[in-house]
């Protein structure tokens, strides 16, 4: 609904989007959900556009919100289990500090995704949350398939016994994993039909780099103990196997998936 007047601004409440003219009476506008600032209609095609970038910004994070979790709960804890039943040997992947360097150093590529690049819908969208969740848990259940073939690299190829440095190997992992995921989540297609925001890349490189400076030298000072620095040749292991699982197999499966009709 759109509207100038004092006698639209009933019609201009009840309706979904409201959108009061740029000329508007004050009575129109404070009833509006929208007020155009220039004259004509031609801002109403902008403010769909906006809305539908918005949404899936939105849908993306959500996404990225459910991978993770997997990456981090199911994973850590079916390797804890399976370890303890299988081996009697319980493996603690990750330590408190890991998450909590985790949380601390994600979040900023987390929130860069609200500048993201990410093209709105050609068509009118609404919320189909099962199918978000099927997709999520989809590729989340990747995610942790992929992480087990880390754990097996970790064990049967580089012989990893101190705990320290398996705790410094999965940090890198999980970090290196997160930050590539919303590359993967943020288009419906293949991952470069659109190129990421400018901030979406400079937190990932940033978070690439300190990352990266952790894995290798470990940490300084009193916690130097709890994250152990790991070689160059398990590094890059790392970085390698999270570039290929996430570019050629995690959007190869995200497009699977949409052949059955679970896509974002």
């Amino acid at each position: 609904m759109t509207g100038d007047g004092v006698n639209d601004s009933p019609a201009l409440k009840q309706a979904e989007v409201g959108i009061a003219v740029s000329n508007a009476t004050d009575v129109a506008k404070a009833a509006a959900s929208v007020v155009l600032t220039v004259e004509g209609l031609a801002g109403i095609v902008e403010l769909v556009r906006i809305g539908r970038s918005t949404f899936q910004r939105i849908v993306t994070w959500i996404l990225n919100k459910v991978v993770k979790t997997f990456e981090i709960a199911v994973f850590v804890t079916l390797a804890f289990l399976i370890s303890a039943l299988f081996w009697h040997n319980p493996i603690y992947t990750v330590s408190a500090l890991d998450v909590t360097l985790f949380l601390f150093l994600i979040d900023f590529v987390t929130i860069s995704l609200s500048t993201d690049n990410a093209k709105g819908s050609p068509t009118p969208e609404k919320w189909d949350v099962p199918k978000l969740v099927k997709l999520g848990v989809g590729l989340g259940v990747f995610t942790v398939a992929e992480m087990f073939g880390l754990l097996f690299l970790a064990l049967d190829y580089f012989h990893i016994s101190n705990i320290h440095v398996l705790h410094t190997y999965y940090f890198t992992a999980m970090m290196y994993m997160g930050i590539l995921t919303p590359f993967i989540v943020r288009e419906r297609g293949p991952f470069w039909v659109s190129r990421p925001g400018k901030w979406l890349v400079i937190s990932s490189i940033v978070d690439l780099v300190v990352v990266a400076f952790i894995a290798l030298t470990g940490l300084p000072g009193p916690w130097g103990h709890l994250l152990t620095p790991i070689t160059w040749q398990e590094y890059a292991a790392i970085t390698l196997y999270c570039l290929f699982v996430n570019f050629a197999i995690n959007d190869k499966a995200k497009l699977m998936l949409g052949r059955f009709g679970i896509s974002r």
